[in-house]
């Protein structure tokens, strides 16, 4: 599409310095950055950014997932705790009884 209108904007040069710098990092001409920044049009950087900030959300997504299911795993084996206690319990005394009987011996 051809610009055929003209608009006037008047800025301090610490703004314009800073207009010309950031359109230059977007390697873009100031008034294709102005047109982009004013419209709201996605440059490249800006839907690859938009893209891996979805990625990023899914992986959020996905971590917090797992995070909940370790943690139900967990909460399940803190109740078998006094269930193995008691087990490891009886197998200690069971060996100290037979090390009580190898000894008397």
């Amino acid at each position: 599409m051809a610009a055929t209108e003209r608009v006037v904007i008047l800025m301090s040069k610490a703004q314009k310095r800073a207009v010309e710098s950031r359109a230059r990092a977007a390697k873009l001409g100031i008034g294709a950055y102005m047109r982009r920044q004013a419209l709201g049009e996605a440059g490249e950087e800006d839907v690859v950014l938009g893209a891996l900030a979805k990625e990023l959300q899914a992986s959020n997504a996905r971590a917090a997932r797992a995070l909940d299911d370790a943690i139900t795993r967990l909460e399940a084996t803190k109740l078998q705790w006094p269930e193995l206690e008691a087990a490891a319990r009886r197998h200690a005394e069971m060996e100290f009884a037979e090390l009580a009987t190898v000894t008397q011996s």
